[in-house]
Formats: structure tokens, C-alpha cells, sequence
């Protein structure tokens, strides 16, 4: 109707605030109020659930409106991955009508082909930018554990002289710690071990100061810095060699075309050492006491020299069940 329509009915939570707040008027709406219940929907359909889903009062789902609240979308609800819909939605329920889009755009851009694709980008935290990325890595917690949520991204940044990490839950969409500010300098590269009691462990290398540092983190505490390594050499990056959900080795990549290898000793059948492997005199350096033996248990890793003595070990990946590609300035070195 070109002339609008007049009237409030409608579901709680689904209408727009100006139905509510001219209630009684003679004034004619527009197409917009339909656009504000469209976000609504949207936002049904992204989560499974209802707008205001908690409150059973009508009132009150209509008080929270009419102050400009919306459903949150940082409680894990929200489908991050199809983030043309979730900017959509956000701009339909716009508290200011004239803000809202209208419907032949809602149109127009739903065609798109790119629209439904899955796809999130994270550029802020808490409503703060994010920091100057040094490090990311995946982790897929204990299956066993009552807390797991499937897949986890570890972020390491910077800001200024601090370092700060910040886990996401992919599966949620959702930052499960967010900007934990640890100890030590830039992150270089890291990996994390699950460890049992549902806890894990975090390995860590440092631009400066050739340092490995170990921490351990639970679900339900803050991250304990446990003990470091002192390296002869740069770490440029590490991987992990996982057997029967199990690891087994860390490879560290090093400057100097070497490889530190770390195993620990309570793991039988695994000892490689061979004329091209050698003892690394590298002795854990304690902040927790308490984890002396799991420290001591990962001591004494190989040092293996490979045939590129000025090339650097800048990546790694598994080809198979027992090689390892090692990426040395324009070669690959097979080990």
C-alpha cells in the first residue's frame, strides 16, 4: 500500500519501534517496520532461536526495543560464517527507519552470488581493535573433555611491549579468552598438546632471546607459565607429530638449516638417534616447581644438521607416515 498501513499488531520482539511507540497514533508506517521484523527472522534463522528468547513478558521485549537493544550476537548463538546475512540483519533493525534498507535493495543484494558464502573475518575483540598478529594456530581440544567445542584457534599479537593471547571457538564464534596479557617477547611460532585431566599445554617461541616457553592452561583457571627452554638457536617454527592421539615428537625448525627434535623419555620405541643426530644440551628452566618431572620428561631433545648449513628451516609438513619436508630457502630437505 503505497499510503502505508495503520495499526500494532504483531509479535513481541519481531516489531519495530516506531509501531510501538506511536501505539494509538493515526500515523501510516511504511515498508520499513517489515524490514525491521525481516532482522528479527534473520536472526531466527541464524541462531534457532527467538529475539529476547529469556524474557516471557511482552512489555518487556518491547521496552528493550524501544531503548535500541537487540538479540546479542556475541553470546555464541549466531552463525559467524555467513557474515553477509549477520551484516544484513544488523542494518535492518536499525533503530532509525531511514537507516534501514528497503526492500528492492534487500532484494538486489540477496541475489548476489557471494551472499549465502561461508565466510567470517575477525578484525575486533571486545568491541577493541585486534592487535598486530604475530602467531596462529589450531587446536582441537580433548575429545573426552566435558568442556570440548571442537575446533580452537590460538591467536598470539602484540601491542606495544606486551604479549597477549586470545583463543576463539570456531564452532561458536566466540572468543573463549580474550587478549590474556603472558609474559615474554613477540611470539614467533607455537603449537598446543592436549595433556590429560582436560588440560592442555602451550609451546611458544620468541623472536628474542631464542626461548621456547611452556604454559599450561585448564578450563577453568588462568594460563600458568610452567618452564622455558634456552635454544642455541632461533625457532622458526614447530610441529607436532601425533600417534594414536598421542604426541610423540615436536619439531622445532631452526636457523642454520637444523632441526631440535623433542621427545619425551616416558614414550618407549621412539629413540631415532643416528650418526646424523645429536644430543641437545637443553635444560628446562623452571617457574613452576610442581611440573618438574613433565619438564625433565620433555629434556634432552636431538639436534639434526641438515645438508643446507646456510639456509634457514622456515616450514615443515608431514608427506606420509614417516617423512618429514622441511622447506630450506628455495630447496626441501626430506628427513
Amino acid at each position: 500500500n503505497p499510503g502505508g498501513v495503520k495499526g500494532v499488531e504483531g509479535t513481541p520482539g519481531y516489531q519495530a519501534p516506531e509501531t510501538i511507540l506511536r501505539k494509538g497514533e493515526e500515523e501510516a508506517f511504511d515498508e520499513k517496520v517489515d524490514v525491521f521484523s525481516f532482522a528479527m527472522l534473520l536472526f531466527e534463522l541464524l541462531s534457532g532461536l527467538r529475539p529476547f528468547h529469556v524474557l516471557e513478558s511482552p512489555q518487556a521485549k518491547n521496552t528493550l526495543v524501544c531503548k535500541g537493544e537487540r538479540p546479542s550476537l556475541s553470546d555464541g548463538n549466531v552463525e559467524p560464517s555467513f557474515s553477509g546475512m549477520v551484516d544484513l540483519m544488523v542494518d535492518c533493525w536499525s533503530q532509525s527507519p531511514s537507516e534501514r534498507p528497503a526492500s528492492h535493495e534487500i532484494v538486489a543484494l540477496m541475489r548476489r552470488p557471494e551472499f549465502f558464502c561461508r565466510r567470517c573475518s575477525i578484525r575486533r575483540l571486545r568491541d577493541q581493535p585486534l592487535h598486530k598478529m604475530d602467531a596462529i594456530h589450531t587446536s582441537s581440544p580433548s575429545k573426552t573433555g566435558p568442556q570440548s567445542k571442537g575446533c580452537e584457534v590460538w591467536m598470539w599479537a602484540r601491542q606495544d611491549n606486551e604479549r597477549q593471547l586470545a583463543i576463539l571457538e570456531v564452532n561458536r564464534g566466540t572468543f573463549k579468552r580474550a587478549a590474556m596479557t603472558l609474559p615474554g617477547g613477540r611470539a614467533r611460532a607455537t603449537v598446543v598438546l592436549n595433556h590429560p585431566g582436560d588440560s592442555i599445554r602451550v609451546w611458544v617461541s620468541t623472536v628474542h632471546g631464542n626461548e621456547v616457553h611452556i604454559y599450561g592452561l585448564d578450563h577453568s583457571a588462568e594460563p600458568k607459565h610452567l618452564w622455558d627452554f634456552k635454544m642455541h638457536h632461533a625457532v622458526l617454527s614447530m610441529l607436532l607429530e601425533v600417534k594414536e592421539d598421542k604426541v610423540v615428537r615436536i619439531f622445532a625448525a631452526l636457523v642454520k638449516g637444523a632441526l631440535c627434535v623433542f621427545s619425551p623419555k616416558s614414550s618407549s620405541g621412539l629413540k631415532w638417534y643416528t650418526g646424523d643426530a645429536l644430543p641437545e644440551d637443553c635444560q628446562p628452566i623452571l617457574h613452576e616447581p610442581s611440573y618438574a618431572t613433565e619438564a625433565d620428561d620433555w629434556s634432552n631433545p636431538v639436534f639434526l644438521r641438515l645438508d643446507v648449513p646456510t639456509k634457514s628451516v622456515k616450514c615443515m609438513t608431514f608427506v606420509g607416515s614417516d617423512h618429514l619436508w622441511c622447506g630450506c630457502g628455495n630447496g626441501i630437505a626430506v628427513v
